[in-house]
């Protein structure tokens, strides 16, 4: 998966429009339609940013690791769960965030 491709799908799954994340960046939203389709790359500021906005690591984003180890969780706390153990708690917050409406 590229890098646009994981950023539309968080994104989404955060149930944010391509237009309230360009606001929240403050960017236009055709700099953010460039970077889902590939066309262009953040600069390491509006990475850090993207990565906090959707609760992912950079790893995750940039597709050096297939689990998004959200950021408000330390990667020690981790680190000793096999990678299919932190996608099943991935999942979870996930499950939770929909019944309860957080996004």
């Amino acid at each position: 998966m590229t890098f646009g491709e994981r950023l539309r799908s968080i994104r989404k799954k955060r149930g944010l429009s391509l237009n309230d994340l360009a606001k929240i960046l403050n960017v236009a939203p055709i700099t953010v339609s460039r970077w889902e389709r590939d066309q262009r790359e953040p600069d390491l500021e509006t990475l850090q940013k993207l990565s906090e906005i959707l609760d992912v690591s950079i790893d995750y984003l940039l597709g050096k690791r297939n689990v998004k180890i959200a950021t408000s969780l330390s990667d020690g706390d981790l680190s000793d769960l096999p990678e299919e153990a932190i996608k099943s708690i991935e999942d979870f917050i996930d499950f939770v965030r929909k019944k309860y409406g957080k996004k």
